[in-house]
């Protein structure tokens, strides 16, 4: 078996360096109860260590531990949030990851975001991936996971998913929508991870070749700031490429032509309203705008069976928000 560390890593592995001769103590002041073994090494083979009196009070001393069984990860983030009382508040990307570190939408995530440089996991063509990781790190901001982050917000935004307590989709926070959507679905087969990840890619670069329209106003990842100079912006990376997926799928199944994407794209998008104050509720209703925009001007009826068999979650869930 193994355990899953959700509190005391740092205080984990010092004793684990201290106990391999990575570092010594520290050099302590006259008067303390190590000031005799001051500066000294657990064991080393050269160097002044600790004698076999210190080695036995270090073995035989006990560390306070709080062990949780058969509890959700959704309850270990509350957890994890709850011991999060550090000088450097961390932000629910670092708590996602911490929380979220075997869900296998979100390891695929942090590996497609570039994360562990190491990584040798491909869930796509190898060049391919290498590919979509580096633009996709040159995007924006990759501090404190917000790479992973980002990605985690495309599955959120463009498979929405309702509270257990109501039948009319609300928007919530990207934090809570996020764990939400990881919350509901926890795909085990590798081809459906794949899969995501390769939709994930196409949205990408189809947002790319489509939404930048070159008109000064409207970008594929970006926005104008208040000078008029085109910045990275989450929202409008996020909302085109869930509507990339859309239209991309809707091309697949043969219900538009790639010369009806790009009038409907020209026409919309301008057309939508920019919310300049941003929250849940207008994050999501700008969403809902552009998706309902686009089906309109497509001429597709968002209650037709055959449109909510390949999009069963956004389409309804952006009619309500309309409604």
């Amino acid at each position: 078996g193994s355990h899953e560390v959700i509190d005391g890593q740092q205080r984990l592995r010092s004793i684990v360096h201290f106990v391999e001769n990575r570092f010594p103590l520290a050099k302590f002041d006259r008067g303390h109860d190590l000031y005799d073994v001051s500066s000294h090494y657990y064991d080393h083979e050269t160097k002044r260590s600790i004698d076999d009196y210190w080695r036995d009070r270090f073995a035989l001393e006990k560390i306070p531990v709080l062990t949780f069984e058969d509890v959700s990860d959704s309850t270990l983030r509350k957890v994890f949030n709850l011991y999060n009382t550090a000088s450097m508040k961390l932000n629910a990307a670092e708590i996602r990851n911490a929380t979220y570190q075997t869900h296998p939408v979100h390891q695929m995530a942090f590996t497609l975001a570039g994360e562990n440089s190491n990584s040798e996991v491909l869930h796509v063509n190898g060049n391919i991936q290498k590919s979509f990781t580096s633009d996709w790190r040159q995007l924006g901001s990759t501090n404190r996971f917000a790479a992973t982050e980002l990605i985690c917000q495309y599955f959120a935004y463009s498979r929405p998913e309702r509270s257990s307590n109501s039948n009319v989709f609300k928007g919530t926070s990207t934090a809570n929508s996020i764990n939400r959507f990881l919350d509901i679905n926890r795909p085990s087969e590798s081809n459906i991870i794949n899969e995501m990840a390769q939709e994930l890619i196409d949205s990408y670069y189809f947002t790319e070749d489509y939404f930048d329209l070159e008109n000064g106003e409207s970008y594929a990842f970006e926005r104008n700031d208040k000078n008029g100079v085109p910045k990275y912006n989450k929202l409008a990376t996020i909302t085109n490429m869930v509507a990339s997926r859309m239209l991309k799928k809707l091309l697949d199944e043969g219900f538009i032509d790639e010369g009806s994407i790009e009038d409907a794209i020209e026409t919309v998008i301008p057309s939508v309203e920019w919310p300049e104050n941003q929250n849940a509720g207008t994050m999501w209703g700008y969403q809902a705008d552009v998706i309902n925009g686009l089906l309109d001007h497509l001429q597709i009826q968002s209650d037709n069976p055959e449109i909510l068999q390949i999009l069963p979650k956004l389409i309804p869930c952006m009619n309500e928000i309309r409604n």
